[in-house]
């Protein structure tokens, strides 16, 4: 798997403060604002808010400039396989898979050509480029958008030259943006921008590292070749505003990962096949950001074939709290999964914050608590009932940095810690017996309701391994048992005296191809004991069990048990009275061979090295256990203190 693909924001600074600007951040990429500074507790520096980075509606539709220098474009594998024209092509399909969204007027066009050998600058010039900057290939990076920012409300008077060549950029004969002296920029209209305002967008391809291909008939698994449409359409994305997504599987039955996902998995067709096309949550967020049906006149305006925004779309809305400080939390995914077809529907990430900023060095910081303002969000979604759930976006998936801004305030200040749950109405607190219990909501279109308020649970891990190491088991056979032993002693000890509500075995997962779903046959808390080298597991008399267990990608997935405090109270009489020794949490495979997944590979636990605790096994019968001693499997035992 590799690093797609992110987007930077650049800032000018501009020192003409107008209007105040306040957004959500939702699935925004996001700026410095530098509107309504306010002093530091910290001394000396000043509180910077977030802006989200946004086309103006005045410069829609955004025409893009193809750069032609490299004509076929490189390839570091041999021969080169594709051609400007083909790419330009192929980039406008990508487009168009945006441009073609009803409840949206974001409109994207390749309109022209420009040759140098130079990087992409500040020239008001949306350029693609096939040349990546110096040392780009080392961040792991294959393509990016970087766009150039306002940091601040600025009004931009007529005959104004914003990228210092001596050419006009902004005219108040126009009302729109256009190229009126046609020498390849485009000129602005005169008026007033909020901070977040896109003035330039370059998308950048790292074709010295990267084959980019073209056609369905090229698409491969060779992991240094990649699918430009996949890229291109997750690249347009970002050239509208919108910041990584978490999903990189749509439901237990659909790998399918949404487009604006981190990564992308070059040595699967199917995922690169399954970038192209937009999920529902890629869609919410073009039309929330650039809603139809939200002006009289321009872009905004309902055209033949259009839906307005308020007619496709309700808002669901609340907070993420932690459940031990009560602060507000900045940076919890927040997805909204359709109770009848069990996809996840649409996402967004909770708060806002702010930076303290040290004029001098520039050096930003996140500081508790003046950084998170609140824990709200905001998800828009389709008439539907859902469950709504929260996870941390701790690089399991989704790394914190690569978000946004009010993620990386959180995950710098701690608060992405928390296991993921769902809403579960007036029950939500601190202490919640059983976290996958999920209370339901409804989106109407043209509402907004208000307070699915989210309380993180205070909950204590068993986890007898280490880091993540990503080294799954490589010789799987159908059938075959992973095991972890769970101390006895380790849970009495947990008890602090009003005994315990044992609520999930949390396995990590993940799935051998991107497009596939981790999928077990069982998944299984029982009791057993190991004496020397004598394993006993007790897979005949399980504590709970499911069938049919849906794994995450890359992710602790949790078997929530059902009924946790009656599950507590038994486990830890039959402890006492010496009835059972430990705890085993167990994973099994399907039997049948293939597979039952799309590329008929098994899925992968994850494991840690080196050995923490020594207490994982394996076993090909359930029956004759084998002591692994190479790595410990990633299993935890996730319960609560009454």
């Amino acid at each position: 798997m590799r690093t797609l693909l992110s987007g930077y924001s650049l800032s000018l600074f501009f020192l003409l403060s107008l209007v105040p600007h306040s957004a959500h951040a939702g699935g925004s990429l996001l700026t410095l604002s530098f509107n309504d500074l306010k002093p530091s507790p910290i001394a000396g520096e000043v509180l910077v808010t977030l802006a989200p980075i946004r086309r103006d509606a005045r410069c829609i539709p955004t025409p893009y400039s193809v750069n032609t220098v490299h004509d076929p474009i490189p390839n570091p594998l041999g021969a080169p396989v594709t051609s400007i024209a083909d790419a330009a092509a192929t980039l406008q399909t990508a487009f168009d898979s945006w441009n073609n969204i009803r409840t949206s007027f974001a409109d994207l066009r390749i309109a022209s050509t420009v040759e140098r050998t130079a990087g992409p600058t500040f020239d008001t010039i949306n350029e693609v480029t096939f040349i990546a900057p110096s040392g780009f290939g080392l961040t792991g990076l294959i393509a990016a958008s970087i766009p150039i920012t306002l940091p601040v409300d600025t009004f931009f008077p007529d005959g104004l030259d914003l990228d210092f060549d001596g050419d006009p950029d902004v005219s108040n004969a126009i009302e729109s943006c256009a190229d009126i002296d046609g020498d390849g920029d485009w000129e602005i209209p005169q008026g007033t921008y909020p901070a977040g305002t896109i003035l330039d967008n370059d998308i950048y391809f790292d074709a010295s590292a990267i084959r980019f291909t073209t056609g369905d008939a090229a698409v491969d698994s060779n992991p240094q070749s990649v699918d430009l449409l996949a890229v291109a359409t997750h690249e347009a994305g970002h050239a509208q505003g919108l910041a990584h997504a978490m999903e990189n599987q749509l439901s237990d039955h659909d790998g399918t990962q949404t487009t604006m996902y981190i990564t992308v998995d070059a040595s699967d067709p199917k995922d690169q096949f399954g970038i192209r096309s937009l999920s529902s949550d890629d869609i919410a967020y073009s039309s929330y950001f650039y809603p139809e049906g939200t002006a009289n006149q321009g872009p905004a305006a309902l055209q033949s074939g259009d839906i307005a925004f308020r007619h496709a779309y309700g808002l669901l809305a609340g907070t993420v709290s932690d459940g031990a400080s009560g602060k507000p939390i900045a940076g919890a995914s927040v997805s909204a999964i359709n109770l009848f077809t069990g996809r996840t529907t649409g996402a967004g990430y909770s708060g806002t914050a702010q930076y303290s900023l040290d004029m001098t060095t520039f050096d930003l910081k996140a500081i508790d608590p003046i950084s998170v303002v609140d824990g709200s969000y905001e998800i828009p979604l389709p008439l539907g009932l859902y469950k709504l759930a929260i996870e941390a976006p701790d690089g399991a998936p989704g790394i914190a940095e690569e978000i946004n801004h009010t993620v990386t305030i959180g995950n710098r200040l701690g608060q992405l810690r928390f296991n993921e749950e769902f809403y579960n109405g007036g029950r939500e607190a601190a202490i919640e017996y059983s976290p996958g219990a999920a209370s339901l909501a409804v989106s109407f279109p043209g509402y907004r309701y208000d307070g699915f308020d989210f309380v993180t649970n205070r909950q204590e891990e068993i986890a007898g391994f280490g880091a993540l190491t990503k080294i799954a088991f490589l010789d799987p056979t159908p059938g075959m048992y992973f095991a972890v032993r769970v101390p006895g002693a380790e849970i009495l000890a947990a008890d602090q005296g009003n005994g315990l509500a044992l609520q999930s075995a949390d396995y990590f997962t993940f799935p051998r191809k991107r497009a596939d779903v981790a999928l077990f046959s069982q998944a299984i808390l029982t009791s057993g004991s190991v004496t020397g080298t004598q394993v006993t597991i007790d897979l005949a008399r399980p504590l709970d069990s499911v069938h049919g267990f849906a794994g995450q990608d890359g992710d602790f997935t949790p078997f929530y048990f059902r009924r946790p405090q009656k599950l507590g109270r038994k486990v830890l009489r039959k402890l006492r009275k010496g009835q059972i020794e430990d705890l085993f949490l167990v994973l099994r495979l399907p039997s049948a061979t293939p597979f039952p997944t799309q590329s008929g590979l098994a899925p992968a636990v994850g494991v840690s090295q080196p050995v923490n605790r020594a207490m994982s096994y394996i076993s090909t019968d359930g029956k004759n256990w084998t002591a692994v001693t190479d790595f410990d499997f990633m299993f935890r035992l996730v319960m609560t203190a009454l």
